[in-house]
């Protein structure tokens, strides 16, 4: 007789939903990731935050639950002045 083990995964649906309003992206020129996310703040977008994911990679997501993405390309030059390879 042969056991089979699987695993399951289940996942909180509000934590999914997270991450799909979430943006992937790389940090330009090994800028500091606290300094980048105070120039955000100071811009007037407090409510998004920066994750750092390892590397230069970084996690955006916003505070309340407006769709990051439709922030990011609302204002995409400045954003693309501290990221590239932003990944939706």
């Amino acid at each position: 007789m042969s056991l089979e083990c699987t695993r399951k995964l289940y996942y909180d649906k509000e934590v999914v939903d997270w991450a799909r309003r979430g943006v992937v992206a790389r940090v330009l020129n090994g800028k500091h990731v606290d300094l980048v996310q105070h120039k955000i703040k100071d811009a007037g977008f407090g409510n998004v935050r920066i994750i750092l994911m390892g590397g230069d990679n970084v996690f955006f997501t916003c505070a309340r639950k407006k769709d990051t993405k439709s922030i990011i390309n609302e204002v995409a030059e400045f954003f693309n002045i501290f990221f590239s390879n932003v990944r939706f």
